[in-house]
């Protein structure tokens, strides 16, 4: 999963975007849950902790994506629409973060 995910946001990096962000929320959510599973469950503060730490490292990955795609636009529309995109997919990461933390307590 992790070489899937890198290989999305080198996609993401070089501005070939997928049709559907479906499977890249997918691999995130994954990545969220396995950093989760890093610590004793049974210590609600290190399951969010972790879950924090997880989080917070991918959404610096897609950042660094999201920031040399919006670099790499032909226009200001381009990069605006980008940008948009990237701030969807943050927002969707986030919720996904909130969801699974909550629902490990």
């Amino acid at each position: 999963d992790d070489v899937a995910l890198r290989k999305i946001l080198t996609s993401i990096a070089n501005r070939k975007f997928q049709d559907d962000d479906t499977h890249f929320l997918e691999l995130a959510e994954k990545k969220i849950i396995e950093g989760s599973r890093t610590v004793n469950k049974n210590d609600p503060k290190a399951v969010l902790l972790a879950t924090n730490t997880s989080t917070q490292e991918l959404i610096s990955n897609v950042t660094a994506s999201y920031t040399q795609a919006i670099f790499k636009s032909k226009s200001p529309a381009e990069a605006k629409q980008t940008l948009q995109r990237f701030q969807k997919i943050i927002k969707k990461i986030v919720e996904l973060a909130k969801t699974h933390r909550f629902s490990q307590i």
